[in-house]
């Protein structure tokens, strides 16, 4: 819903595209669940990406863009360090001085690479493309890390088309199975001859 003082006007200093915070803090736009008002708006949503494709994609590329880091130096949100008002009664009952404490460490590394979208995709890329490599035998954990590090990327990308933010902590289980892919293929081999077979080949070279 809009409110009265709504106009084209007030709402360009105030969009960003990769958040709807500022528009609903602002009081410009409010949330609503009447299902008249959603089916209308859904439908000016489809008739506005048909009309203006370009301008859908390039919405969604800002979103996706600063979701992942690419060519972005901080992180979007990496996460939640606050309870906000719920309907199901949970309280912040911390320690304020342990709570700040809590607060000081984890965001000194939120904009390390640990946070960062691209180099997940990254690997499960990799993982994926090791699995299909002829040379890489085929067994439970191979098939178990191409299919993790196939979910890890659909997942991630999915985000392109409906996040309604640049919040890192979206990505959490992409980061997730695309670890868990490697570390799964990394088992995978160590489990077969190939794999002693170049062991045993590289420590020959080394004598």
């Amino acid at each position: 819903t809009l409110n009265a003082n709504f106009s084209p006007g007030a709402l360009r200093p105030n969009y960003r595209p990769e958040s709807v915070d500022t528009l609903v803090w602002t009081g410009l736009v409010g949330q609503t669940e009447e299902p008249a008002f959603l089916s209308e708006l859904n439908q000016r949503w489809l008739e506005s990406i048909r009309k203006f494709p370009l301008e859908y994609l390039r919405h969604r590329w800002e979103v996706f863009k600063m979701l992942s880091r690419f060519g972005t130096t901080g992180c979007c949100y990496p996460y939640e360090l606050k309870i906000f008002p719920n309907d199901l009664g949970v309280k912040d009952r911390c320690n304020p001085y342990l709570k700040g404490l809590a607060e000081k460490y984890f965001w000194s590394f939120a904009h390390t690479a640990v946070f960062t979208g691209w180099l997940y995709f990254g690997v499960a890329f990799m993982v994926m493309a090791a699995c299909l490599l002829k040379s890489f035998p085929s067994n439970a954990l191979r098939d178990a890390a191409f299919y993790s590090a196939l979910s890890s990327l659909l997942y991630g990308f999915g985000y392109f088309f409906y996040a309604l933010a640049c919040d890192f902590r979206y990505l959490y289980p992409t980061v997730l199975l695309s670890v868990f892919s490697a570390i799964m293929l990394v088992a995978a081999q160590k489990e077969t001859n190939w794999f002693k077979g170049r062991l045993w080949a590289a420590r020959a070279k080394r004598k």
